[in-house]
């Protein structure tokens, strides 16, 4: 039932996303839906937290190996099977109140588990408690340019370790000089 409601939203997104579309696809009858999931924003969300590997702030002792890493699982995420569907429920969230408040939610986890990598490091004294927001979002939003812009997603999955590596290189190396 979620592969084919992820796959159904990857294709036609909220517009043409429905019950009735995904039992077909499903190969299931609309009651056992119905039975499950009271609305179709319900199920989407659903669905996309059990098809989407979430993202762990493990300390590696430094802000490069934690970067890196988060660089990696957001790569991970984007250039798998239906990685993009993520983003498209938080653009469409913009236009469709009911899939606002789900997708704020995934969002808010993902910031909170993503504060915890700068915490560390300003403890550490590797960045500062100002620089720390601006590095954050100059990985994250590097990461989601590199998959928007690629025109080879799948071989950017297979190259994610030395894609996220030189990522973080760079922003580590922006960082050091601030005033630059």
């Amino acid at each position: 039932m979620f592969e084919a409601a992820v796959a159904l939203y990857d294709e036609v997104g909220w517009a043409g996303f429905n019950f009735d579309a995904v039992a077909a696809r499903a190969s299931t009858g609309k009651a056992a839906i119905y039975r499950r999931w009271s609305s179709k924003e319900e199920l989407l969300t659903a669905a996309l937290s059990a098809r989407t590997r979430g993202v762990t702030t493990a300390d590696t002792g430094s802000l490069q190996g934690d970067l890196e890493r988060l660089a990696e699982q957001l790569l991970a995420n984007y250039t798998s099977p239906n990685g993009l569907v993520s983003l498209r429920l938080f653009v469409e969230a913009q236009h469709h109140p009911e899939l606002g408040s789900r997708a704020v939610q995934r969002l808010d986890a993902h910031l909170a588990e993503s504060a915890q990598i700068a915490e560390r490091a300003v403890a550490r004294g590797e960045i500062s408690a100002v620089d720390a927001p601006l590095v954050m979002a100059a990985v994250s939003g590097g990461v989601l340019n590199l998959v928007l812009a690629s025109r080879d997603r799948e071989e950017l999955g297979r190259r994610r370790r030395w894609h996220a590596r030189r990522l973080v290189n760079f922003v580590m190396r922006a960082a050091a000089h601030p005033d630059h």
